[in-house]
């Protein structure tokens, strides 16, 4: 806490029986996956670093607040899917294959 650390400390990685970790206040914006060898954490505090965490993921246990982190870590490294399927349901004649017309690009 208050270390003003900018990097994940590895030599953390080495403490397997720690419990409690706090890592509040620093200007953390990554975690090693080799966090989640600390099996025994049973509290993690990790508010105001560089990540946006919603408070209720901050307030859960370790495991998943570190899952979140590390999926978060993963996303911003994926290439946006940008595309989506729609299925036009309705009763004939009312309209769908028009806008489906309408809705796709050169047509």
């Amino acid at each position: 806490m208050h270390n003003a650390f900018h990097e994940f400390p590895k030599e953390l990685l080495e403490l397997v029986n720690l419990e409690t970790l706090n890592l509040d206040d620093n200007y953390l914006n990554s975690l090693p996956t080799e966090i989640t060898q600390l099996n025994k954490l049973k509290r993690l505090h990790f508010t105001r670093n560089k990540f946006k965490i919603p408070k209720e993921i901050l307030n859960s246990r370790p495991k998943e607040l570190i899952q979140y982190i590390l999926d978060y870590q993963n996303a911003k490294n994926r290439r946006a899917l940008l595309e989506a399927k729609l299925i036009f349901i309705g009763s004939g004649g009312v309209g769908k294959s028009s806008l489906i017309k309408r809705l796709t690009p050169n047509k």
